[in-house]
């Protein structure tokens, strides 16, 4: 469909969504401050990362594909990966990007993040409250 038909459809469907499949991605979804947290410390690094937002409730990492189980276990994650596994993108219902992707920058490799995300986890553990 053309980016013109999309952008009719959704003016005439304000509800509509945009759904894909896990094949070419992996999304890890977290708590929305602790995700924003780690989207900060991977910036400094230079680390490029895709991040979508829903209504301040979680964010949601894109990294390479077949290696968001990587993060299993450090922190409250949320892996969708493979084929069976679905991301909704904006502009579906309260989604936003906080970080868009680029054809320009590779996704990176969920290991890369890895010990980013076990600093923000133990960051989180100094201020409960603020970062869950």
């Amino acid at each position: 469909m053309p980016p013109s038909d999309v952008t009719t459809v959704f003016n005439a469907e304000p509800g509509a969504g945009i759904i894909t499949t896990c094949t070419k991605v992996d999304g890890v979804t977290l708590p929305h401050a602790l995700g924003l947290a780690l989207m900060l410390i991977l910036d400094r690094h230079g680390i490029y990362t895709p991040c979508l937002t829903a209504d301040h409730a979680y964010a949601t990492l894109l990294v390479a594909s077949g290696t968001g189980h990587r993060l299993a276990g450090a922190a409250p994650v949320s892996v969708h990966s493979g084929p069976d596994a679905w991301l909704a993108l904006p502009p579906s219902n309260g989604m936003r990007w906080d970080t868009p992707p680029t054809l320009h920058a590779p996704l990176p490799d969920a290991e890369a993040i890895r010990p980013h995300l076990e600093r923000a986890v133990r960051m989180a553990a100094r201020c409960p409250g603020d970062l869950s």
